[in-house]
Protein backbone atom coordinates (compact mmCIF):
# COMPACT_ATOMS: atom_id res chain seq x y z
CA UNK A 1 0.00 0.00 0.00
CA UNK A 2 1.07 3.59 -0.99
CA UNK A 3 2.32 5.86 1.87
CA UNK A 4 0.02 8.70 2.14
CA UNK A 5 1.30 12.35 1.93
CA UNK A 6 -0.89 15.49 3.05
CA UNK A 7 1.33 17.44 0.62
CA UNK A 8 1.07 15.84 -2.98
CA UNK A 9 -0.61 17.34 -5.09
CA UNK A 10 -3.34 14.61 -6.26
CA UNK A 11 -6.29 14.57 -8.57
CA UNK A 12 -9.65 15.09 -7.35
CA UNK A 13 -10.71 11.79 -8.70
CA UNK A 14 -8.00 10.34 -5.81
CA UNK A 15 -8.66 13.16 -3.52
CA UNK A 16 -12.64 12.24 -3.40
CA UNK A 17 -11.61 8.59 -3.09
CA UNK A 18 -9.81 9.14 0.23
CA UNK A 19 -12.46 11.84 1.52
CA UNK A 20 -15.20 8.90 0.95
CA UNK A 21 -12.95 5.94 2.05
CA UNK A 22 -12.23 8.33 5.34
CA UNK A 23 -15.78 8.59 6.02
CA UNK A 24 -16.67 5.24 5.86
CA UNK A 25 -13.21 3.96 8.03
CA UNK A 26 -11.89 6.76 10.02
CA UNK A 27 -11.98 9.86 11.21
CA UNK A 28 -14.07 13.37 10.51
CA UNK A 29 -13.05 16.28 13.07
CA UNK A 30 -15.35 18.94 12.96
CA UNK A 31 -13.69 22.60 13.73
CA UNK A 32 -15.55 24.52 16.19
CA UNK A 33 -15.64 27.10 13.11
CA UNK A 34 -17.59 24.63 10.76
CA UNK A 35 -20.45 23.58 14.05
CA UNK A 36 -20.76 27.25 13.77
CA UNK A 37 -21.26 27.80 10.00
CA UNK A 38 -23.27 24.22 9.90
CA UNK A 39 -26.09 25.84 12.42
CA UNK A 40 -26.22 29.12 10.44
CA UNK A 41 -27.07 27.50 7.22
CA UNK A 42 -28.95 25.19 8.90
CA UNK A 43 -26.60 22.12 8.24
CA UNK A 44 -26.44 18.73 10.17
CA UNK A 45 -23.37 16.33 10.44
CA UNK A 46 -25.39 14.12 8.20
CA UNK A 47 -25.62 16.92 5.38
CA UNK A 48 -22.03 17.29 5.66
CA UNK A 49 -21.59 13.60 4.97
CA UNK A 50 -24.35 13.09 2.36
CA UNK A 51 -22.59 16.54 0.33
CA UNK A 52 -19.10 14.80 0.78
CA UNK A 53 -20.28 11.38 -0.06
CA UNK A 54 -22.28 13.05 -3.04
CA UNK A 55 -20.62 16.22 -4.01
CA UNK A 56 -17.99 17.49 -6.87
CA UNK A 57 -14.93 19.06 -5.72
CA UNK A 58 -15.10 22.17 -7.44
CA UNK A 59 -11.27 23.65 -6.49
CA UNK A 60 -8.57 22.80 -4.11
CA UNK A 61 -5.74 25.14 -2.10
CA UNK A 62 -2.22 24.30 -0.05
CA UNK A 63 -2.50 25.29 3.49
CA UNK A 64 1.06 26.24 3.67
CA UNK A 65 0.83 26.51 7.22
CA UNK A 66 -0.69 23.11 7.93
CA UNK A 67 1.09 21.59 5.07
CA UNK A 68 -1.94 19.76 3.16
CA UNK A 69 -4.56 20.43 0.94
CA UNK A 70 -8.10 21.86 1.47
CA UNK A 71 -10.82 20.84 -0.69
CA UNK A 72 -14.14 22.70 -1.52
CA UNK A 73 -16.51 20.10 -2.59
CA UNK A 74 -19.77 21.58 -3.37
CA UNK A 75 -23.29 19.24 -3.50
CA UNK A 76 -27.02 18.99 -1.95
CA UNK A 77 -27.77 17.60 1.54
CA UNK A 78 -30.32 15.34 2.43
CA UNK A 79 -33.05 17.73 1.60
CA UNK A 80 -31.89 19.11 -1.61
CA UNK A 81 -30.42 22.22 -0.75
CA UNK A 82 -26.67 23.20 -2.00
CA UNK A 83 -23.93 23.35 -0.15
CA UNK A 84 -20.36 23.53 0.09
CA UNK A 85 -17.92 21.64 2.22
CA UNK A 86 -14.35 22.56 2.88
CA UNK A 87 -12.23 19.41 4.11
CA UNK A 88 -8.45 19.28 4.47
CA UNK A 89 -7.42 15.55 4.62
CA UNK A 90 -4.64 15.31 6.87
CA UNK A 91 -3.74 11.67 7.17
CA UNK A 92 -4.65 8.41 5.29
CA UNK A 93 -7.96 8.08 7.78
CA UNK A 94 -8.37 11.58 9.15
CA UNK A 95 -10.21 14.47 7.90
CA UNK A 96 -11.08 17.85 9.37
CA UNK A 97 -14.09 19.81 8.16
CA UNK A 98 -12.95 23.29 8.40
CA UNK A 99 -16.26 24.99 7.46
CA UNK A 100 -19.65 24.53 5.48
CA UNK A 101 -22.10 26.89 4.05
Amino acid sequence: MKTFDPTADISNDEALAIIRDILENGHVIFTPHAREEMKNGNFDTKDIVYILDNGVITSKEFDKQRGNWKYRIKGKDIEGESGIVITAVISKDTQVIVTAF
